[in-house]
Order: structure tokens, then C-alpha cells, then sequence
């Protein structure tokens, strides 16, 4: 009972260290992002766009080591069966069906979403493109799902994973805080559908591979 307890909390231990790793290496980034914007630049030099994608790279292969030094994923390709092919079609299919879903109540106004872009959103709106690839289908799929599912789903509630959905989905939507309904609809639905197909494959590979196919796409046809 007392080693049952003591690896629960080292395994929350270890969630949260993996967690306060991914906001260090997303502050870090975003400290040169606006270091860079406020310098007054017209546009990112050479240099500044191979260490913002070096620092992308770098972090996420960082996190994918820890990962498969905590056996949170084994970075190989075994997980690619028939099955878990399946599962990943299924989950890319309802994950773009919830943007669309989004957008389509964002495009109708049926929720007001007059929120001033910060400077944030212009700094992120000024970055170039292959920097935004890089960041929205390598550095936070990767991050997030090594957190949310590696973490919360696969150490913190490794005896109850059902419970770590919902657990993460929440957590999740606490951090972000969505500010409409629409958009709190689309992290609940996310989180459940990537939490579902970890729980289901036992890979946390699926669910990285799942939000990397989405996010091309949305960008793809956007």
C-alpha cells in the first residue's frame, strides 16, 4: 500500500515536472519572439528564423527522449496496425469535424468573440511560415500530448485512464481558458477524442500523429 502511494506521487511528481519543462521551453520562445517584435524589426533576419526553429526542434526532441526514457512511448513504428490506423482515420475525421463546428458558430456570430488581437496574436501573425509549421504541427502537438496524455493520462491515472480523460480534458480548458463556448466545446471534444485514442492504443504516438494530420490539414485547405 505505502510503495502503491509513493508511486502515485512520484508519478504526479513527474507529470508536473514535465509540464513546468514545456512552459520554460514555451517561455523561452516566446521571450525571443518579443524581444525580436519590439526591437522594431520589419521582418525576422536569417539568423533569428534558424534559432527560433532550432529552439522548436531542439525542445521537442528534448521532451520525446524524456518521453521514452519514462516508457511513455517507445519511438518506433510498431504502433502503425490495422487497428490503430483505424483509430487514427476515426479521431483525424471527428477532430476536424469539431473546427469546423467552431468555425462555423465563429463565422454565423452566434457567439460574440470581439476580443482585440493582443500582441501576441500580431507577434505570432508576423512569424514566417515555416517557423508557424514548425511550431503548430512539431513543437505543441508534441508537448502537449506528452503532458496531457503522457502525463496525466498515462502516469497520474495510469489505473483509471477513463478518469485521466476527462482529468486532462479539464485541466486542459482550465490553462487555455477558451473564450467562448464554441471554443470550450472544441478543447473538450479534442482532449476527449485524443485521450480516447491513447486509452484505446496504449501509444502515445497516435495521438501526436493524430493532431500533427490535423493541423496539416487545417492548414492545408485554410
Amino acid at each position: 500500500m505505502r510503495n502503491s502511494t509513493v508511486e502515485k506521487l512520484w508519478n504526479v511528481m513527474i507529470c508536473l515536472g514535465l509540464g513546468c519543462l514545456v512552459v520554460f521551453f514555451s517561455q523561452l520562445f516566446t521571450t525571443f519572439l518579443l524581444s525580436a517584435y519590439e526591437s522594431g524589426h520589419s521582418s525576422y533576419s536569417g539568423i533569428e528564423v534558424v534559432l527560433m526553429c532550432f529552439n522548436l526542434l531542439f525542445a521537442s526532441f528534448i521532451m520525446l527522449q524524456l518521453s521514452k526514457g519514462l516508457n511513455l512511448l517507445a519511438l518506433d513504428f510498431s504502433f502503425l496496425k490495422k487497428k490503430n490506423g483505424k483509430i487514427i482515420f476515426l479521431s483525424i475525421v471527428f477532430m476536424l469535424a469539431l473546427f469546423v463546428f467552431d468555425q462555423l458558430l465563429s463565422d454565423r456570430h452566434l457567439i460574440a468573440e470581439n476580443t482585440p488581437a493582443s500582441i501576441a496574436d500580431n507577434v505570432l501573425s508576423s512569424l514566417p511560415s515555416i517557423v508557424i509549421v514548425l511550431l503548430s504541427v512539431v513543437f505543441t502537438p508534441i508537448m502537449e500530448e506528452v503532458v496531457f496524455r503522457g502525463g496525466v493520462i498515462g502516469l497520474v491515472f495510469k489505473e483509471n485512464m477513463l478518469l485521466g480523460v476527462g482529468a486532462s480534458s479539464l485541466i486542459y480548458c482550465l490553462i487555455n481558458r477558451p473564450e467562448s463556448l464554441s471554443r470550450g466545446v472544441l478543447f473538450i471534444g479534442m482532449n476527449v477524442i485524443l485521450g480516447i485514442s491513447y486509452v484505446k492504443t496504449k501509444r502515445l504516438e497516435v495521438p501526436i500523429i493524430i493532431r500533427i494530420f490535423t493541423i496539416l490539414f487545417v492548414i492545408a485547405v485554410g
